[in-house]
C-alpha cells in the first residue's frame, strides 16, 4: 500500500479525478470522466446565452492519461483552473474507498464532494459532484473510471 496524490481538476465545475490515499499501483493509468450539469429548477434559462453556453461546454466524456509515482505525498489543495482553488475537507480513506468534501475559491466558488473505490490495484470508479455559489441550483455531476496501462508511464 502506498499513497500517491489527489489532482482535481476543474474547469466551470467539471471535475476529474486523480486517486489519491490508496493502494493504486504506480505507472500509467487512463481516466474517463463523463461529466453533466444538473438544473433542477431549470436555472439555465435566466442565465445569458454566453454563459449558458461555456457552461454545457463543460459537459460531455472525457479520457486523459496521468502518470501515478510511489509514494508522493498527498495533496489536500490544488489548483483547479488558474482563476479556481480548492482545498480538500477531512480527506478519509476507509478500506479501499475515499472520501472528502472539498471547498473551491475563485471565478466558480462553490463546494463539492467526492468518492472513489478501488475494486483492484488497477481499477477505481468515482464520483463527484460540485456545487457553484452563485449558480443557483445547478450543479456538475462527474462519474469517472480508472485503468491502470502499465508500467511505464506516456509521454506527455
Amino acid at each position: 500500500m502506498r499513497a500517491t496524490s489527489i489532482i482535481l481538476l476543474a474547469a466551470v465545475g467539471v471535475l476529474a479525478v486523480q486517486p489519491a490515499l490508496t493502494a493504486e499501483k504506480s505507472g500509467n493509468w487512463t481516466r474517463t470522466t463523463e461529466t453533466q450539469v444538473i438544473d433542477p429548477n431549470g436555472a439555465l434559462q435566466s442565465l445569458d446565452a454566453i454563459v449558458v453556453a461555456k457552461l454545457l461546454k463543460s459537459t460531455g466524456t472525457t479520457t486523459r492519461n496521468y502518470c501515478a509515482i510511489d509514494n508522493a505525498p498527498p495533496a489536500t489543495t490544488f489548483q483547479s483552473t488558474p482563476t479556481l482553488s480548492c482545498t480538500m475537507i477531512d480527506p478519509q480513506l476507509e478500506g479501499a474507498t475515499f472520501h472528502t468534501e472539498f471547498a473551491c475559491h475563485g471565478d466558480t466558488h462553490g463546494r463539492g464532494r467526492m468518492t472513489i473505490t478501488y475494486d483492484t490495484a488497477e481499477h477505481y470508479t468515482g464520483e463527484s459532484i460540485y456545487l457553484p455559489s452563485e449558480m443557483m441550483s445547478l450543479k456538475w455531476k462527474s462519474t469517472f473510471v480508472g485503468k491502470w496501462t502499465g508500467p511505464t508511464c506516456a509521454s506527455p
